[in-house]
């Protein structure tokens, strides 16, 4: 199973940037350099979210203190069941995580192909 996560930009729809994760069990996402996901946005925490692989299924954990949303939804730990859209704070930046047995590239030439949305969560 491969995790994206992609940074979107402010029309929300198309990503600015993208990180793919084929092997990892363990994501940490913030502003400080041992993140393995770095943003410099100031309203990003130092360490603001993990993402953790169990045998449940990749779990989300909120460190922020803006707190994590998931489709506009406060949380605390939630479990990733697709596609999600995740906010780390109430406003921006957002972020698409998906979960994917196709790579991410096949995903993005299949959608250009066709003309449609880059990223769907239809």
């Amino acid at each position: 199973m491969i995790l994206t996560i992609s940074l979107l930009g402010d029309a929300g729809t198309v990503p600015k940037q993208y990180w793919l994760f084929k092997q990892e069990t363990h994501i940490s996402l913030g502003r400080g350099a041992d993140n393995n996901i770095v943003l410099s946005d100031r309203i990003v925490s130092r360490r603001h979210l993990e993402l953790k692989k169990t045998e449940h299924g990749w779990q989300l954990m909120n460190l922020g203190v803006n707190g994590t949303y998931v489709n506009d939804v406060l949380i605390d730990s939630y479990f990733l069941r697709g596609a999600e859209i995740i906010g780390l704070t109430s406003l921006d930046p957002r972020l698409l995580v998906q979960l994917s047995s196709v790579p991410f590239a096949t995903l993005v030439k299949a959608t250009n192909r066709h003309h449609s949305p880059l990223l769907s969560l239809s």
